[in-house]
């Protein structure tokens, strides 16, 4: 289809309906500019040269390029594979970019680890020039919120940059207020896992890249239109319209956006897995005991579980995968006295907190930081930020009762799950990992099996053991795993298709030396059978969007 076809095809699509959602993305400044940027191939660099020290180990292929790239467009969009070697790019961006001050932010759990990588490894063989390493946490924190005020970095290099991706966070908030104050500052971004469902995850972080030159609308209401015609599962789907003229004759949208978004100079994404070794995932279907059958049943229908109602379907969700591990959790309160003042506090107190972030500014952007204006307010205290919040005096009478909450204890119903993930363990009779969730289950798998548990503050990376026993928040980001492991059971599989893709990449990656990795997950009831629907879904539109192969989609699915 040539150009005034497509412009025919598209008045057409104008003309078949007079509501806008029907008519399709309309035609803008940001349309045409994004069309006019110029498109490259990657060339075929290869920068070791420049700065290796050792001589022993060569910059990937993806390495060079995104070296090459960050310097061309002063700044750098990379959805680059879990496993693909952002660490390495990180440690080289300053040195790359001419940089003076430049910052790393990365996850709290993944901080320490390349700290001693960048000390015991990469540091023995690369010129590494220095660059601090920032953990989100801190930028969260209300104690160290001017953290980048105070460093006033030239650089911000964004290491698992998806931790960005939240505008109401507190440090997507403050991270944002810097960079609008000194827009001197470069930035550069890097994920395995970008994005899952929605535009709105990057564009932001892309803006801050590349400027003027991002493939994506700058303008809020030309982002949404195009987030409505692209994004997974939008609430109110637009067709194309003009979008078609980022197509070629019979391809879709989805991949004329993603032809536009990686020819785009200092975007460096991977099109092909970080790892060439075969990946077999497996359904399992444990048998379900008939307690645990009726009380997820019953809590299924009314909404409700151990006398507490659930006022969204996140937490009735959350309390189904709990019960189809055979266990949940429960308030323990003492004599058995439900505290309704304290409840009733709380909740008022956490909605008014959550409206007052909608439209919040700096010092009072985050939690802590608006109980300490209301605190300000109510006890006259000088301060730079008061709030004369309404629920703070209700709550604050009342909030050291339970600190932070009232004791929680965990209800058994049958360990049958913990017991299939031994009998797992056994049969696998091969270096594996036990994947949990929640602690409680975690725990008990690792009593039952004599497994070594490795939780918060722990590092799975320094594990030996044959079958270990790792909770999802703690160790499914930022550890390489592969080098004792191959094998993985998942006691649930995470309704995310982005944390399955990194969780995956613990042992998916470089320097495997199995025949394959194989992961399996439990499919015995709706909530965690429906999740892999959910994270394939998801994976569709990160692959299908930004060319990032999805490990989940190369997968072998017995």
């Amino acid at each position: 289809m040539g150009f005034l076809e497509t412009l025919q095809k598209v008045a057409e699509d104008h003309a078949c309906s007079e509501h806008h959602s029907r008519r399709g993305v309309k035609d803008s400044l940001e349309l045409q500019r994004i069309l006019a940027l110029p498109r490259r191939v990657l060339p075929d660099v290869d920068l070791t040269w420049k700065y290796s020290k050792s001589g022993e180990f060569s910059l990937r292929r993806i390495q060079s390029q995104a070296l090459h790239e960050a310097q061309l467009a002063d700044g750098l969009f990379a959805p680059v594979a879990v496993g693909g070697g952002k660490s390495l790019i990180a440690f080289l961006l300053p040195d790359a970019m001419e940089a003076k001050n430049p910052l790393i932010l990365t996850k709290p759990e993944v901080r320490d680890q390349m700290e001693r990588e960048r000390e015991t490894f990469y540091g023995l063989h690369f010129n590494l020039p220095h660059c601090r390493i920032v953990s989100y946490n801190e930028l969260s924190s209300a104690k160290s919120r001017g953290i980048l005020d105070d460093v006033e970095p030239d650089l911000i290099i964004a290491d698992e940059a998806h931790c960005l991706k939240n505008k109401e966070s507190a440090r997507t908030k403050r991270f944002i207020r810097y960079m609008n104050k000194n827009p001197g500052t470069r930035f550069c971004a890097m994920s395995g896992t970008m994005t899952s469902r929605s535009l709105l995850d990057y564009a932001h972080l892309i803006e801050f890249a590349l400027g003027k030159n991002s493939p994506i609308p700058c303008r809020r209401g030309d982002l949404l239109e195009w987030a409505a015609a692209l994004d997974a599962g939008a609430i109110s789907p637009m067709p194309p319209g003009y979008l078609r003229l980022l197509c070629r004759e019979g391809e879709s949208t989805r991949s004329g956006f993603r032809r536009r978004l990686i020819s785009t100079v200092g975007v460096v994404a991977t099109s092909v897995g970080s790892s060439d070794t075969r990946l077999v995932v497996r359904r399992r279907s444990p048998q379900v005991p008939q307690a645990v059958k009726d009380l997820y049943r019953n809590t299924e229908s009314s909404w409700a579980l151990a006398g507490e109602e659930f006022d969204t379907a996140l937490r009735l969700s959350n309390a189904l995968r709990q019960i189809s591990c055979g266990f949940y959790y429960k308030w323990d309160w003492p004599g058995g006295e439900v505290d309704g003042e304290w409840m009733e506090a709380r909740a008022k107190w956490n909605r008014e907190v959550r409206q007052k972030l909608k439209h919040s500014r700096e010092g009072m952007d985050s939690p802590s930081l608006l109980w300490n204006a209301a605190e300000a307010f109510y006890t006259h205290r000088e301060d730079a930020h008061v709030w004369e919040s309404e629920c703070w005096p209700a709550w604050s009478a009342v909030k050291g009762r339970w600190n932070p909450h009232p004791p929680r204890r965990t209800v058994w119903i049958d360990d049958f799950l913990a017991r299939e993930a031994v009998e797992w363990a056994e049969k696998t009779k091969k270096r594996g990992i036990i994947w949990c969730q929640w602690s409680a289950l975690a725990e008990r798998v690792a009593t039952l099996g004599n497994f070594p548990l490795y939780g918060q503050g722990q590092d799975a990376s320094t594990a030996n053991a044959a079958i270990i026993v790792c909770t999802t928040d703690a160790q499914g980001t930022g550890k390489n795993l592969q080098h004792h492991y191959q094998h993985n059971f998942f006691t649930t599989l995470p309704p995310n298709g982005k944390m399955v893709e990194q969780i995956l990449g613990r042992t998916h990656r470089p320097g495997q030396k199995g025949d394959f990795v194989s992961a399996e997950w439990c499919a015995h009831t709706n909530v965690l059978s429906s999740a892999m629907d959910r994270v394939i879904t998801d994976a569709q539109y990160t692959q299908g969007t930004t060319g990032q192969t999805q490990k989940i989609l190369q997968a072998e699915h017995l």
